[in-house]
């Protein structure tokens, strides 16, 4: 969803990217991807503890944006 909204508002016209985002929110949300890859692409069931350690990692990623 969010993908296409971005790619109509792009045809439209210049979208501004923070540097920010480019060097380290990029690099989480590419992380992520790859953890939730084989349970995704291998159909795999996500256990309660790697459940609870993305949970902790959000947790940790959103308290460094607020420092």
């Amino acid at each position: 969803n969010l993908l296409g909204i971005i790619g109509v508002a792009g045809l439209f016209g210049d979208l501004p990217v923070p540097q920010e985002l480019l060097r380290f929110d990029l690099w989480i949300m590419l992380g992520a991807s790859l953890v939730l890859a084989p349970f995704v692409l291998g159909k795999r069931d996500m256990g309660r503890m790697m459940g609870v350690g993305m949970i902790g990692a959000y947790g940790v990623y959103a308290v460094s944006l607020v420092i």
